[in-house]
């Protein structure tokens, strides 16, 4: 038989995590000094090795040794970095996780009371833990979170899925509490108790329609919610006459509307939200009633303005509502599609609003390509990759996407609106279609003479370029050459040169004595970088190689996209973005 051991263990023997009872009598216990387990441990294993030397050991001395094994590991456990870390940084890291968790369905905090009965111990009794309830939850977990939250203001999240409406009822007693409210609207009896009940101290309201059959939806009463700070709507709509949006709102969302506002119940809304930070809006159809030209009109004062985001409203209103607010404050804005030629007068506005938002831009990209519904963009992020619109950001720029339903015209325009700026430029030409790449051949290059880089992803002959860009100007003597500062080169997805390329490389880039040019200050800025197919180098450049040398740099093949795939009236994947292809 074992000697007898005296074991001092924190830890409940019937497992990791005490069993869920209201009063949680089993929660407690008296904590262990690092001097009584370092006793535990050298006890422990003394009392194993004594186990060992016997030659017959019975089943109580067995179940004795496994259970004296459990203790130590336990004990050696509770030594770890991680079980001594502070319980005020331990809560802030797990409140954090507790609503992420809670926000896509999942519950964090019931895995982490799981880890170790120290854990539990901590999370069971901090009630701001259990603040953020969702409709995945069980009944009883939700119950649970209701009790332990005390009082506590809640997060609640109501998504599509079965049992929203006996989580909806579950939470409904402790609407005074709810902070956070969202909700995949679609079911009337939840609809009209929230036009019915007060919420006052909800401070963010999310509210989508549920996927399936269309049904209405009536709009929130934003009356019964003085504190609320963030309105997101999505495919629900305000009460557009008299919109009682409480003036305290600091983020105002609206998207995928079907019966938008006129732009003067637009306006009206945006002037009673005087310390609004950030206006999202998304495919809303605006009606443009007449009146006086938008120079008459009183613009909407927003101060405080800071981040703006416009996609896909009615063709000609983008520019007409960017120019309808005074946002001297504003540093991050999104805007698509733009279309110049409706106002006067716009792009010169438009350019002192961009002026605002980024005075001194590092490096400005453009982008010309798409298809039928084709965008230019003009952008101070750098893309991550062609037709993609960013989220709105902390960060200071800006994003503008102009429509080319006449390329010819409207590319050129778009040119003309970033001519001769001095910021570096880098531009991405991207024609998907045959007439988009006949606007490019017609660009006047040397509107452009900060491009910096030049990337071509075309299946179309690129000759026409290639001689705009290396046929100079004025006196022999003295040329002006279009472009003069460019001096990167990319055609990604080539798998030979294009034709016309080596003639082009050695106009603008060759030996001096090649056509009788002289390096001087006229001479284009020297080639750094071409990205080109290397293994056709040997068969096009024998008696150039050590000129070029140093600029070669292999590009990777990539298969061009099938055009056939992307069909008038339909969304390309992840175009919500730069690009977005809609029948408009």
């Amino acid at each position: 038989m074992l000697p007898a051991v005296s074991v001092v263990n924190s830890d409940d023997q019937h497992g990791l995590l005490p069993s869920v009872s209201e009063g949680g009598e089993n929660m407690t216990s008296s904590p262990l000094t690092i001097s009584q387990y370092d006793q535990l441990i050298l006890t422990t294993e003394n009392a194993l090795a004594e186990l060992h030397k016997s030659a017959g050991a019975s089943s109580s001395d067995i179940n004795q040794m496994e259970q004296l094994r459990v203790d130590q590991a336990r004990a050696r456990n509770a030594l770890l970095p991680i079980q001594t870390l502070p319980h005020e940084l331990l809560l802030k890291i797990w409140k954090h996780m507790a609503y992420e968790s809670a926000l896509k369905g999942t519950d964090g905090v019931w895995v982490l009371a799981q880890v170790s009965k120290a854990w539990a111990d901590v999370i069971l009794g901090s009630s701001d833990l259990w603040c953020d309830i969702n409709n995945r939850f069980s009944q009883r977990r939700t119950r649970w979170a209701l009790q332990r939250s005390l009082e506590r203001p809640i997060h609640v999240f109501l998504g599509t899925e079965s049992g929203v409406e006996k989580c909806f009822d579950a939470v409904l007693p402790h609407c005074h509490r709810w902070r956070e409210l969202r909700l995949a609207v679609g079911l009337p009896e939840i609809t009209m108790t929230l036009r019915v009940i007060s919420l006052p101290i909800l401070e963010h309201l999310e509210l989508r329609v549920r996927p399936g059959p269309v049904v209405h939806v009536e709009p929130p009463n934003l009356l019964a919610s003085p504190s609320l700070r963030t309105l997101m709507l999505h495919s629900v709509p305000l009460d557009w006459p008299s919109p009682s949006v409480p003036a305290g709102l600091r983020s105002l969302g609206i998207c995928n509307i079907r019966a938008g506002p006129t732009f003067s119940q637009l306006l009206a809304i945006l002037s009673s939200t005087p310390i609004l930070e950030e206006l999202r809006l998304e495919v809303v159809p605006l009606t443009l009633e007449s009146g006086p030209p938008v120079e008459q009109q009183k613009p909407a004062d927003m101060p405080y303005l800071q981040r703006i985001r416009i996609v896909n409203l009615t063709r000609g209103i983008t520019t007409r509502l960017l120019l309808s607010i005074r946002a001297n404050q504003c540093r991050s804005l999104v805007a698509t599609p733009l279309d110049l030629s409706t106002l006067p007068d716009s792009a010169r506005n438009l350019r002192k609003l961009l002026a605002q938002i980024a005075s001194s831009p590092q490096e400005i990209f453009l982008d010309i390509g798409g298809s039928t519904f084709a965008f230019a963009v003009v952008s101070t992020y750098k893309p991550s990759e062609p037709f993609t619109i960013p989220p709105i950001t902390d960060r200071s720029g800006f994003v503008l996407g102009f429509r080319t339903d006449d390329p010819v015209r409207e590319i050129q325009n778009f040119v003309s609106f970033v001519a001769y700026t001095p910021t570096p430029i880098s531009l991405l030409l991207n024609p998907r279609q045959p007439w988009i790449n006949a606007a490019i051949e017609e660009l006047d290059w040397d509107q452009l003479p900060s491009l910096r880089q030049l990337e071509i992803k075309s299946r179309y002959d690129l000759g026409p370029i290639f001689r705009r860009l290396s046929t100079p100007h004025g006196p022999r003597h003295s040329p002006r050459w279009p472009c003069p500062n460019l001096s990167i080169l990319k055609f990604p997805g080539m798998e030979t040169f294009p034709d016309g390329f080596v003639t082009f490389l050695l106009d603008r880039w060759g030996p001096p004595e090649y056509g009788g040019f002289k390096i001087d200050k006229s001479r284009p800025a020297k080639l750094k970088l071409c990205h080109v197919p290397k293994k056709k180098q040997p068969e096009y450049f024998p008696p150039l190689k050590s000129h070029f040398a140093e600029v070669w740099e292999e590009s990777v093949t990539v298969p061009m996209e099938d055009e056939s795939t992307t069909k008038s009236g339909t969304r390309r994947p992840g175009s919500i973005g730069w690009g977005v292809v809609y029948n408009t």
